[in-house]
Protein backbone atom coordinates (compact mmCIF):
# COMPACT_ATOMS: atom_id res chain seq x y z
CA UNK A 1 0.00 0.00 0.00
CA UNK A 2 1.11 3.79 -0.59
CA UNK A 3 0.64 6.42 1.77
CA UNK A 4 0.24 10.16 0.83
CA UNK A 5 1.04 13.43 1.98
CA UNK A 6 -0.13 15.78 -0.76
CA UNK A 7 -1.89 18.53 -1.62
CA UNK A 8 -5.05 18.09 -3.23
CA UNK A 9 -4.03 18.92 -6.77
CA UNK A 10 -0.98 16.18 -6.43
CA UNK A 11 -3.53 13.56 -4.24
CA UNK A 12 -5.95 13.88 -7.68
CA UNK A 13 -3.63 13.80 -10.00
CA UNK A 14 -2.14 10.36 -8.07
CA UNK A 15 -5.85 9.38 -8.21
CA UNK A 16 -6.41 9.94 -12.05
CA UNK A 17 -3.18 7.72 -12.36
CA UNK A 18 -4.28 5.17 -10.21
CA UNK A 19 -7.60 4.84 -12.41
CA UNK A 20 -6.02 4.33 -15.50
CA UNK A 21 -3.08 1.65 -14.28
CA UNK A 22 -5.41 0.07 -11.40
CA UNK A 23 -2.65 -1.38 -10.05
CA UNK A 24 -1.79 0.67 -6.53
CA UNK A 25 -3.84 0.85 -3.28
CA UNK A 26 -3.35 4.33 -1.88
CA UNK A 27 -4.16 6.05 1.03
CA UNK A 28 -4.10 10.11 2.04
CA UNK A 29 -2.66 10.24 5.81
CA UNK A 30 -5.41 12.55 7.92
CA UNK A 31 -2.46 15.79 8.88
CA UNK A 32 -3.12 15.97 12.69
CA UNK A 33 0.09 16.09 14.55
CA UNK A 34 3.76 15.31 13.49
CA UNK A 35 3.48 12.11 16.55
CA UNK A 36 0.13 10.88 14.98
CA UNK A 37 1.63 11.21 11.55
CA UNK A 38 4.31 8.99 12.21
CA UNK A 39 2.54 6.62 14.38
CA UNK A 40 0.01 6.38 11.40
CA UNK A 41 3.38 5.87 9.04
CA UNK A 42 5.14 3.42 11.40
CA UNK A 43 2.28 1.30 12.37
CA UNK A 44 0.96 0.60 9.22
CA UNK A 45 1.78 -1.69 6.36
CA UNK A 46 2.76 0.34 3.88
CA UNK A 47 5.57 -0.21 1.31
CA UNK A 48 5.89 2.96 0.11
CA UNK A 49 5.81 6.83 1.42
CA UNK A 50 4.87 9.31 -1.39
CA UNK A 51 5.09 13.03 0.14
CA UNK A 52 4.57 16.35 -1.04
CA UNK A 53 7.04 18.87 1.01
CA UNK A 54 4.65 21.25 0.58
CA UNK A 55 1.81 19.05 1.37
CA UNK A 56 1.89 18.75 4.72
CA UNK A 57 -0.18 21.41 6.81
CA UNK A 58 2.24 21.78 9.65
CA UNK A 59 5.51 22.89 7.62
CA UNK A 60 8.23 22.21 5.86
CA UNK A 61 10.38 21.51 9.03
CA UNK A 62 7.82 19.20 10.14
CA UNK A 63 7.72 17.23 6.60
CA UNK A 64 11.89 16.96 6.53
CA UNK A 65 11.20 15.53 10.20
CA UNK A 66 9.10 12.45 8.69
CA UNK A 67 11.12 11.96 5.76
CA UNK A 68 14.34 11.75 8.32
CA UNK A 69 12.91 9.59 10.79
CA UNK A 70 11.21 7.08 7.93
CA UNK A 71 14.02 6.42 6.72
CA UNK A 72 15.61 5.50 10.06
CA UNK A 73 12.81 3.38 11.37
CA UNK A 74 11.67 1.78 8.11
CA UNK A 75 12.77 0.13 4.93
CA UNK A 76 9.53 1.91 3.63
CA UNK A 77 10.39 2.99 0.10
CA UNK A 78 10.01 7.16 0.23
CA UNK A 79 9.30 9.46 -3.06
CA UNK A 80 9.51 12.85 -2.56
CA UNK A 81 7.55 15.63 -4.21
CA UNK A 82 9.35 18.69 -4.43
CA UNK A 83 8.20 21.13 -7.21
CA UNK A 84 8.30 24.66 -5.39
CA UNK A 85 11.98 24.06 -4.74
CA UNK A 86 15.35 23.77 -6.70
CA UNK A 87 17.09 20.34 -6.33
CA UNK A 88 20.61 22.18 -4.98
CA UNK A 89 18.78 24.53 -2.87
CA UNK A 90 19.93 23.18 1.12
CA UNK A 91 16.30 21.61 1.54
CA UNK A 92 16.29 19.38 -1.02
CA UNK A 93 19.96 18.38 -0.09
CA UNK A 94 18.50 17.72 3.22
CA UNK A 95 16.38 15.20 1.69
CA UNK A 96 18.90 13.76 0.28
CA UNK A 97 21.00 13.42 2.87
CA UNK A 98 18.83 11.70 5.13
CA UNK A 99 18.67 8.53 2.85
CA UNK A 100 16.04 9.26 -0.15
CA UNK A 101 17.79 8.36 -3.25
CA UNK A 102 18.31 11.75 -5.83
CA UNK A 103 15.77 9.71 -8.53
CA UNK A 104 12.88 9.73 -5.72
CA UNK A 105 13.15 13.52 -5.39
CA UNK A 106 11.10 14.77 -8.17
CA UNK A 107 11.54 18.45 -8.47
CA UNK A 108 9.82 18.19 -12.00
CA UNK A 109 6.73 20.39 -13.33
CA UNK A 110 3.08 18.51 -13.83
CA UNK A 111 3.77 16.65 -16.71
CA UNK A 112 7.06 14.86 -16.22
CA UNK A 113 5.63 14.34 -12.71
CA UNK A 114 3.23 12.38 -13.82
CA UNK A 115 5.74 10.33 -15.65
CA UNK A 116 8.27 10.15 -12.70
CA UNK A 117 5.63 8.71 -10.59
CA UNK A 118 4.68 5.96 -13.21
CA UNK A 119 8.39 5.27 -12.80
CA UNK A 120 8.48 4.70 -9.18
CA UNK A 121 5.10 3.69 -7.90
CA UNK A 122 4.67 0.53 -9.32
CA UNK A 123 7.55 -0.85 -7.35
CA UNK A 124 6.42 -2.87 -4.42
CA UNK A 125 9.59 -4.12 -2.89
CA UNK A 126 11.06 -1.16 -1.22
CA UNK A 127 14.45 0.02 -2.53
CA UNK A 128 17.65 -0.87 -0.31
CA UNK A 129 18.64 2.50 1.30
CA UNK A 130 21.67 3.92 3.30
CA UNK A 131 21.05 5.21 6.78
CA UNK A 132 21.22 8.64 7.50
CA UNK A 133 24.68 8.33 8.88
CA UNK A 134 25.99 6.40 5.67
CA UNK A 135 25.03 8.59 3.46
CA UNK A 136 27.44 11.58 2.75
CA UNK A 137 26.46 14.49 0.60
CA UNK A 138 28.61 15.32 -2.14
CA UNK A 139 28.70 18.77 -3.38
CA UNK A 140 29.43 20.06 -6.67
CA UNK A 141 32.59 22.08 -7.11
CA UNK A 142 31.71 25.68 -7.45
CA UNK A 143 33.59 28.96 -8.28
CA UNK A 144 34.51 31.12 -5.41
CA UNK A 145 32.51 34.18 -4.77
CA UNK A 146 34.27 36.51 -1.95
CA UNK A 147 30.72 37.63 -1.98
CA UNK A 148 29.29 34.71 -0.54
CA UNK A 149 32.40 32.30 1.42
CA UNK A 150 33.53 34.61 4.05
CA UNK A 151 36.90 34.24 4.75
CA UNK A 152 37.85 33.36 8.17
CA UNK A 153 41.13 32.68 10.83
CA UNK A 154 43.03 29.32 10.89
CA UNK A 155 43.63 27.64 13.53
CA UNK A 156 46.83 28.35 15.00
CA UNK A 157 47.32 25.49 17.40
CA UNK A 158 47.82 21.91 16.59
CA UNK A 159 45.61 20.82 19.19
CA UNK A 160 43.01 22.90 17.46
CA UNK A 161 40.37 21.49 15.31
CA UNK A 162 40.59 21.80 11.61
CA UNK A 163 38.58 24.98 10.79
CA UNK A 164 37.87 25.39 6.73
CA UNK A 165 39.01 28.45 5.32
CA UNK A 166 35.28 29.87 3.73
CA UNK A 167 32.14 29.25 5.50
CA UNK A 168 29.06 29.11 3.51
CA UNK A 169 26.43 31.51 4.78
CA UNK A 170 23.42 30.16 7.30
CA UNK A 171 21.18 30.12 3.98
CA UNK A 172 23.06 27.72 2.36
CA UNK A 173 24.04 25.54 4.85
CA UNK A 174 21.66 22.28 5.27
CA UNK A 175 20.28 20.54 8.31
CA UNK A 176 22.44 17.37 8.12
CA UNK A 177 25.51 20.08 7.73
CA UNK A 178 24.50 21.84 10.77
CA UNK A 179 23.78 18.92 12.86
CA UNK A 180 27.30 17.87 12.14
CA UNK A 181 28.76 21.16 12.85
CA UNK A 182 26.54 22.38 15.83
CA UNK A 183 28.25 21.91 19.29
CA UNK A 184 25.80 20.20 20.76
CA UNK A 185 24.70 20.06 24.50
CA UNK A 186 25.23 16.09 24.96
CA UNK A 187 22.22 13.99 26.00
CA UNK A 188 23.09 12.68 29.67
CA UNK A 189 24.01 9.18 29.49
CA UNK A 190 26.09 7.41 31.25
CA UNK A 191 30.08 7.10 30.86
CA UNK A 192 29.50 3.88 28.76
CA UNK A 193 26.97 2.21 26.73
CA UNK A 194 23.28 1.48 28.53
CA UNK A 195 23.27 -2.27 28.57
CA UNK A 196 19.24 -3.84 27.72
CA UNK A 197 19.40 -7.27 28.12
CA UNK A 198 16.15 -8.68 26.33
CA UNK A 199 15.40 -12.83 26.86
CA UNK A 200 12.00 -14.60 26.42
CA UNK A 201 10.00 -16.76 28.71
CA UNK A 202 10.17 -19.68 26.18
CA UNK A 203 11.44 -19.70 22.75
CA UNK A 204 9.85 -18.23 19.75
CA UNK A 205 7.85 -15.54 21.80
CA UNK A 206 9.08 -12.31 20.19
CA UNK A 207 12.54 -11.73 21.67
CA UNK A 208 14.27 -10.82 18.88
CA UNK A 209 11.55 -8.85 17.26
CA UNK A 210 11.30 -6.91 20.67
CA UNK A 211 15.02 -5.80 20.49
CA UNK A 212 14.67 -4.38 16.82
CA UNK A 213 11.81 -2.35 18.16
CA UNK A 214 13.84 -1.30 20.98
CA UNK A 215 16.96 -0.57 18.48
CA UNK A 216 15.18 1.59 15.77
CA UNK A 217 13.25 3.19 18.56
CA UNK A 218 16.59 4.65 19.96
CA UNK A 219 17.51 5.28 16.73
CA UNK A 220 14.70 7.85 16.04
CA UNK A 221 16.07 9.22 18.88
CA UNK A 222 19.36 9.69 17.37
CA UNK A 223 21.10 7.84 19.94
CA UNK A 224 23.90 5.39 18.66
CA UNK A 225 22.53 1.46 19.29
CA UNK A 226 23.87 -1.79 18.62
CA UNK A 227 22.43 -5.48 18.57
CA UNK A 228 24.36 -8.33 19.95
CA UNK A 229 22.72 -11.77 19.12
CA UNK A 230 23.27 -13.50 22.26
CA UNK A 231 22.45 -16.54 21.78
CA UNK A 232 23.25 -19.92 20.29
CA UNK A 233 19.99 -19.82 17.74
CA UNK A 234 20.89 -16.41 15.65
CA UNK A 235 17.94 -15.22 13.18
CA UNK A 236 19.44 -11.82 12.13
CA UNK A 237 22.47 -13.63 10.67
CA UNK A 238 20.48 -15.18 8.17
CA UNK A 239 19.31 -12.56 6.32
CA UNK A 240 22.09 -12.50 5.10
CA UNK A 241 21.78 -15.40 2.81
CA UNK A 242 18.81 -14.32 1.38
CA UNK A 243 18.72 -10.28 0.89
CA UNK A 244 20.50 -8.44 -1.78
CA UNK A 245 23.90 -7.41 -1.45
CA UNK A 246 22.86 -3.91 -1.58
CA UNK A 247 20.08 -4.02 1.62
CA UNK A 248 23.56 -5.36 4.11
CA UNK A 249 27.01 -4.29 4.90
CA UNK A 250 29.84 -6.67 6.16
CA UNK A 251 31.75 -4.76 8.23
CA UNK A 252 34.20 -7.59 9.24
CA UNK A 253 33.36 -11.14 10.28
CA UNK A 254 31.51 -10.33 13.64
CA UNK A 255 29.65 -7.19 12.53
CA UNK A 256 26.92 -6.11 9.99
CA UNK A 257 24.49 -3.89 8.98
CA UNK A 258 20.87 -4.73 7.73
CA UNK A 259 19.57 -1.48 6.31
CA UNK A 260 21.42 0.51 8.80
CA UNK A 261 21.27 -1.23 11.64
CA UNK A 262 24.42 -2.24 13.87
CA UNK A 263 24.46 -6.18 14.19
CA UNK A 264 27.23 -8.13 16.18
CA UNK A 265 26.47 -11.85 15.69
CA UNK A 266 27.91 -13.12 18.55
CA UNK A 267 28.71 -12.58 22.49
CA UNK A 268 32.57 -12.27 21.95
CA UNK A 269 32.18 -8.55 20.36
CA UNK A 270 30.48 -7.16 23.68
CA UNK A 271 33.61 -5.58 25.30
CA UNK A 272 35.38 -4.68 22.16
CA UNK A 273 32.18 -2.48 21.14
CA UNK A 274 30.74 -1.03 24.83
CA UNK A 275 32.69 2.14 24.40
CA UNK A 276 31.47 2.66 20.82
CA UNK A 277 27.67 3.24 21.27
CA UNK A 278 25.02 5.14 23.69
CA UNK A 279 23.15 1.63 23.90
CA UNK A 280 23.80 -1.70 23.36
CA UNK A 281 20.94 -4.33 23.14
CA UNK A 282 21.59 -7.61 24.17
CA UNK A 283 19.78 -10.67 22.32
CA UNK A 284 19.55 -13.61 24.93
CA UNK A 285 16.97 -15.81 23.13
CA UNK A 286 14.99 -18.00 25.66
CA UNK A 287 16.04 -17.74 29.32
CA UNK A 288 16.02 -21.39 30.74
CA UNK A 289 18.67 -21.29 28.03
CA UNK A 290 20.60 -18.33 29.61
CA UNK A 291 23.85 -19.82 30.63
CA UNK A 292 24.74 -16.93 33.33
CA UNK A 293 21.77 -15.83 34.27
CA UNK A 294 23.49 -13.85 37.11
CA UNK A 295 25.46 -11.82 34.23
CA UNK A 296 21.64 -11.33 32.25
CA UNK A 297 20.03 -9.88 35.98
CA UNK A 298 23.02 -7.76 36.58
CA UNK A 299 22.41 -5.73 33.18
CA UNK A 300 21.54 -2.04 32.86
CA UNK A 301 17.72 -3.02 31.76
CA UNK A 302 15.96 -6.06 31.93
CA UNK A 303 13.39 -7.41 29.83
CA UNK A 304 11.39 -10.41 29.74
CA UNK A 305 9.10 -10.94 26.52
CA UNK A 306 6.59 -13.38 27.59
CA UNK A 307 2.40 -14.51 26.58
CA UNK A 308 -0.37 -15.09 28.44
CA UNK A 309 -1.50 -18.33 26.71
CA UNK A 310 -1.85 -20.99 29.04
CA UNK A 311 1.37 -22.99 27.43
CA UNK A 312 3.35 -19.46 27.41
CA UNK A 313 2.18 -18.19 30.81
CA UNK A 314 3.41 -21.16 32.51
CA UNK A 315 6.74 -20.80 31.20
CA UNK A 316 6.97 -17.11 33.46
CA UNK A 317 7.11 -18.95 36.83
CA UNK A 318 10.99 -19.28 36.47
CA UNK A 319 11.22 -15.75 35.90
CA UNK A 320 9.40 -14.38 38.66
CA UNK A 321 11.16 -16.68 40.65
CA UNK A 322 14.33 -14.90 39.85
CA UNK A 323 13.11 -11.59 39.66
CA UNK A 324 13.73 -8.88 42.47
CA UNK A 325 10.90 -5.95 40.91
CA UNK A 326 13.41 -4.48 38.32
CA UNK A 327 12.50 -6.83 35.39
CA UNK A 328 10.11 -4.95 33.19
CA UNK A 329 7.88 -7.51 31.28
CA UNK A 330 6.65 -6.96 27.20
CA UNK A 331 3.61 -9.06 26.41
CA UNK A 332 2.66 -9.81 22.82
CA UNK A 333 -0.56 -10.68 21.39
CA UNK A 334 -2.98 -9.32 24.14
CA UNK A 335 -6.19 -7.91 23.29
CA UNK A 336 -6.49 -4.29 24.85
CA UNK A 337 -9.66 -5.67 26.65
CA UNK A 338 -7.43 -8.04 28.50
CA UNK A 339 -4.98 -5.84 29.52
CA UNK A 340 -5.83 -4.18 32.37
CA UNK A 341 -6.42 -7.71 33.76
CA UNK A 342 -3.15 -8.78 32.80
CA UNK A 343 -1.60 -5.61 34.76
CA UNK A 344 -3.89 -6.63 38.06
CA UNK A 345 -2.49 -10.34 37.97
CA UNK A 346 1.19 -8.47 37.75
CA UNK A 347 0.26 -7.33 41.13
CA UNK A 348 3.15 -5.52 41.91
CA UNK A 349 5.20 -5.89 38.43
CA UNK A 350 2.04 -4.18 37.08
CA UNK A 351 3.54 -0.86 37.18
CA UNK A 352 6.36 -1.93 34.40
CA UNK A 353 4.24 -4.39 31.94
CA UNK A 354 3.74 -3.65 28.77
CA UNK A 355 2.06 -4.60 25.52
CA UNK A 356 3.58 -5.28 22.71
CA UNK A 357 2.27 -3.37 19.05
CA UNK A 358 1.90 -5.49 16.08
CA UNK A 359 5.35 -5.70 14.62
CA UNK A 360 5.34 -7.95 11.62
CA UNK A 361 8.70 -7.07 10.28
CA UNK A 362 12.31 -6.61 12.28
CA UNK A 363 13.06 -3.92 10.30
CA UNK A 364 10.04 -1.56 10.33
CA UNK A 365 9.44 0.13 13.55
CA UNK A 366 5.60 -0.58 15.04
CA UNK A 367 5.66 3.46 16.28
CA UNK A 368 4.44 2.86 20.12
CA UNK A 369 7.08 5.51 21.13
CA UNK A 370 5.26 5.80 24.62
CA UNK A 371 6.08 2.37 25.47
CA UNK A 372 9.74 2.25 24.03
CA UNK A 373 10.54 5.36 25.89
CA UNK A 374 9.67 4.06 29.32
CA UNK A 375 11.25 0.90 28.23
CA UNK A 376 14.46 2.33 27.75
CA UNK A 377 14.14 5.26 30.11
CA UNK A 378 14.36 7.89 27.74
CA UNK A 379 13.40 11.68 28.68
CA UNK A 380 13.12 9.97 32.15
CA UNK A 381 15.57 10.61 35.52
CA UNK A 382 13.39 7.70 36.56
CA UNK A 383 15.00 5.60 39.65
CA UNK A 384 15.90 2.60 39.56
CA UNK A 385 13.12 0.22 40.82
CA UNK A 386 13.06 -0.76 44.87
CA UNK A 387 14.06 -4.33 45.09
CA UNK A 388 11.03 -6.36 45.72
CA UNK A 389 10.10 -9.94 46.85
CA UNK A 390 9.72 -12.03 43.73
CA UNK A 391 5.92 -12.67 43.06
CA UNK A 392 3.89 -16.39 42.19
CA UNK A 393 1.47 -15.39 40.06
CA UNK A 394 0.78 -18.40 38.29
CA UNK A 395 0.32 -21.63 39.80
CA UNK A 396 2.78 -24.09 38.54
CA UNK A 397 1.27 -26.70 36.02
CA UNK A 398 -1.70 -24.55 36.13
CA UNK A 399 -1.95 -23.63 32.32
CA UNK A 400 -3.90 -20.78 32.57
CA UNK A 401 -3.81 -17.10 34.74
CA UNK A 402 -4.71 -17.64 38.22
CA UNK A 403 -4.91 -15.11 40.77
CA UNK A 404 -2.17 -15.84 43.83
CA UNK A 405 -4.31 -16.99 46.83
CA UNK A 406 -3.29 -14.75 49.76
CA UNK A 407 -1.74 -17.04 53.09
CA UNK A 408 -3.93 -16.47 56.36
Amino acid sequence: MIATLLKPESYTLLQNLTRLNNQWEIKQIPVKSLNEILKTLESGDYSTLLIDIMGVNLNVSAALSIIERICKTSTMQVIVIAQELDRESPTCRDIVGFGVPEDHLITSNDTLLKKALQELLPKTKAEPKESPEEKEIIEQPSEHKPDEDLPIVEAKSKNSPVIPKTVKPASKITTVEAKQNLIHKPPVLPSAATIIAIAGAGRRIGVTTQAMQTLLYLKSQDRKVALIEYHDRPTLSLYLEILSEKEYELIDESHYKLFGCDIYRNASSFLKIKSKYDYIILDYGAIDEIKDITGYLEKDIIVVVGGVKPFESNLLEQVFAVDDGSIKYIFSFVPKSNMDEVRRLMEESGSHTYFASYSPDFFNYCGDDEMYAAITNIGKNEEQPQKKKPLGLFRKGAGKWQQREESN
